[in-house]
């Protein structure tokens, strides 16, 4: 190597052997490269910099490039005690082209600090009614008598009067996270759908659907109709027309008489079936079900393929981690991130188990 790189890429593209991640910190900071480009900034959590990100995307797009790889399956990363961590990443690299990522993090944050722009971002984000607040919806009556004891504890709910502000926030984050042509889908009920709608637009993304999905068990109501239903709003980064823009109809919706394409924005129950969730079995508070996140994944992604890069997933409200499941069985890239460690714990166990005994592929035909 003659000379002083200029940018923490051109220095570890020049350097050869095997290196923790540690010992690339420490070497890039001895080649006095931590303060270019304000590179001390705190980006997020407690601790973590700019400059490091910049190392860590480095590292990422030599992988890439086939010039770099990991020694080992997963790489953890830790700030604070495993009970109450401040920062957690855990990133698992399963093939060549295919990794996930699970971050504590906020959502806005998360999305305005990945590594390389989203193809998808599709999430399910808190709907604020309260949950932990001693309201109504929170009870045992509201939810069927659920066994609380095997719901994962930690979900943080967002204030109602708030709910606005906090929409625009990381909807504006998502909408700057997108390639060109990429698509926000959000999974929300019908009263926060708007919220979502018009925070995307006036981030300038396009409206492309709302599609309604049925439930199986919608919360009973006494004073108007009851929720049967989940919108999902979904949006795209430039023109409907683009020819970057990806959309697949999922050969399980209903055809044309004459057998052709005929792709309709109402999915009933029976193509989506019920919510994630085993009986008897440690469960996240919400969980949807994964046909109905495999049914997204198949219409807005581009089916992998060997020698390229899979298309990159991102939910930055991870919850019980069926969007990181669906991706991983899809050969996907994934990101996602919760301000709840147990939602990064409960899913990190969930691909492990999927990777050790794996999903028929019959669940979603």
């Amino acid at each position: 190597m003659t000379g002083a790189p200029p940018t923490e890429s051109r220095y570890l593209a020049d350097l050869a052997g095997t290196y923790t991640l540690a010992e690339l910190y420490a070497a890039v900071a001895a080649a006095d490269l931590t303060e270019r480009a304000d590179g001390a900034a705190i980006i997020h959590g407690r601790s973590d910099t700019r400059w490091r990100r910049r190392v860590r995307g480095a590292l990422q797009h030599l992988k890439r490039q086939g010039r770099a790889r990991r020694a080992g399956d997963s790489v953890w990363v830790l700030d604070g005690p495993p009970a109450a961590p401040r920062q957690a990443v855990l990133v698992s690299l399963i093939g060549a082209h295919q990794e996930v990522e699970l971050r504590l993090q906020r959502a806005a944050d998360l999305l305005g600090d990945l590594d390389g722009p989203a193809d998808l971002i599709l999430t399910d984000p808190p709907y604020g009614l309260g949950v932990g607040r001693g309201s109504a919806v929170d009870t045992g009556a509201r939810t069927y008598q659920r066994d609380e004891s095997k719901v994962v504890a930690g979900y943080v709910d967002v204030d109602p009067g708030s709910y606005r502000a906090f929409t625009g926030e990381w909807v504006a984050a998502a909408a700057a996270a997108l390639r060109p042509g990429g698509h926000l889908a959000v999974v929300t009920g019908p009263q926060q759908s708007a919220w979502v709608q018009v925070a995307g637009e006036d981030a300038g993304l396009t409206y492309v659907n709302k599609i309604a999905v049925g439930k199986v068990f919608p919360l009973r109501t006494t004073r108007r109709f009851a929720h049967a239903h989940w919108d999902v709003t979904v949006l795209c980064r430039g023109p409907l027309e683009s020819t970057h823009r990806i959309f697949i109809c999922p050969s399980q919706l209903p055809t044309a008489r004459n057998g052709s394409d005929y792709p309709q924005d109402s999915w009933p129950v029976g193509l989506v079936g019920r919510a994630d969730a085993d009986p008897g079995r440690v469960r996240y508070r919400n969980g949807l079900p994964r046909r109905l996140v495999d049914l997204l994944l198949s219409t807005f992604t581009r089916p992998h393929a060997d020698g390229r890069d899979a298309d990159h997933v991102v939910d930055p409200f991870l919850g019980g981690g069926t969007v990181a499941l669906a991706a991983l069985l899809r050969g996907l890239r994934f990101t996602g991130g919760d301000v709840n460690p147990r939602a990064l714990a409960f899913t990190a166990h969930r691909l492990c188990h999927a990777l050790l005994r794996p999903v028929q592929p019959a669940l979603f035909d």
